[in-house]
């Protein structure tokens, strides 16, 4: 889904290979330095995330743009770190160190214990996907707007898998006697159809798109026959890399085009627009 390609470019950012951070394997080691084994074992994984929250850092963060990048941050590191023991206390460790050297007056630099609250998304590839609509919300919208548009019918297709996601997952887990064990997922829920309700209530779009309710539409999707919508994509599968098509294979059906993306949200064009030796004169740990 090319209007979804934020996530992309932000997660290979994320996944950049590790400069000569110096100041970064010194903290490294003075924070997890009880087990030899484990301490190699993960190197590679901490120290990026120490290097991402270091850059972070740097650049002062709009409050209106936090939500967007801690939840690619967290999304990152999830997807590197499930398959392993041990990562939960060491992530723990690196949060809360690093929060308290460098950053002890501004508590959010996307914190742990949103983390830790967020993994209940990041465990559904389906509520992952459903959870990047509001990012993408007026990229969405205006696409809509335009039937001509080429992406037109996959973004309809990714309001299907959206509102299907949502109906499944709004029943089983947000009734009265299951909300309250919920909570992270149903408030995830809560601002999809939050944010969705804009579409249905505009004049243009809202009878041409699911009902949050129902998933049918008031007026018979014409424009895109199921073949069309299969060939597309194909055409976007074909244009990926193998690096991308390994996360897309993690959120399935999740955008594979990378690269520099026009019209990318202020936060992209700034997250790494970072010059080492200004970061390493500037931050002292």
């Amino acid at each position: 889904y090319p209007f979804l390609n934020n996530f992309l470019y932000t997660y290979r950012k994320l996944d950049e290979k590790l400069e000569k951070y110096y100041d970064l394997y010194t903290f490294y080691k003075t924070v997890v330095k009880d087990d030899p084994e484990i301490n190699q074992t993960y190197k590679d994984i901490l120290l990026k995330l120490l290097r991402n929250l270091q850059n972070f850092e740097y650049y002062k963060y709009k409050i209106s743009q936090l939500d967007e990048f801690c939840t690619y941050l967290y999304h990152w590191l999830y997807f590197n770190t499930k398959e392993y023991d041990h990562t939960e206390y060491l992530i723990s460790l690196i949060f809360s160190h690093f929060q308290a050297k460098r950053n002890p007056i501004n508590l959010y630099v996307c914190p742990y214990n949103l983390y830790d609250k967020h993994k209940y998304v990041l465990q559904s590839n389906d509520l992952v996907k459903l959870s990047y609509f509001k990012f993408s919300f007026d990229d969405i919208k205006n696409i809509l707007n335009e039937r001509k548009h080429p992406n037109y019918c996959l973004c309809q297709k990714y309001l299907d898998e959206c509102v299907n996601t949502y109906i499944s997952m709004n029943a089983s887990h947000c009734s009265i006697a299951t909300v309250e064990n919920n909570r992270e997922l149903c408030s995830e829920l809560r601002q999809f159809n939050s944010y969705y309700s804009y579409l249905t209530k505009d004049l243009k779009i809202g009878g041409n798109i699911p009902d949050i309710y129902t998933g049918k539409r008031n007026v018979e999707l014409l424009d895109c026959s199921p073949k069309e919508i299969s060939e597309l994509i194909s055409n976007t599968d074909d244009s990926s890399n193998d690096a991308a098509s390994q996360v897309v294979s993690y959120v399935k059906a999740l955008p594979t085009a990378v690269g520099t993306i026009a019209g990318a949200t202020s936060i992209l064009a700034l997250l790494y627009k970072v010059y080492t030796k200004m970061i390493l004169n500037v931050l002292t740990i």
